[in-house]
């Protein structure tokens, strides 16, 4: 799984493509982030905190997302 995105600071603008990459293990979901990243444990074991607790069902960008759009494409904001 990728994602892009702009980020902003004091030193100005850049553009970041992260990728994670996922694989099963005796019953256990594997994460690791890009191709030098160490494998974990996303999500193993019924009660133990995993990476995988932190993901939240549903969309959460949909509603902001046609408003930032429209900011950076008709150069509202660029």
């Amino acid at each position: 799984m990728c994602f892009q995105a702009l980020w902003n600071g004091q030193s100005g603008k850049s553009v970041e493509r992260t990728c994670f990459y996922h694989k099963m293990d005796q019953g256990k979901i594997l994460q690791k982030k890009g191709d030098t990243g160490t494998w974990y444990v996303f999500k193993g074991s019924p009660g133990r905190k995993f990476e995988f607790d932190k993901v939240l069902p549903g969309d959460r960008m949909k509603s902001k997302f046609d408003e930032v759009r429209a900011k950076y494409l008709y150069g509202i904001l660029m």
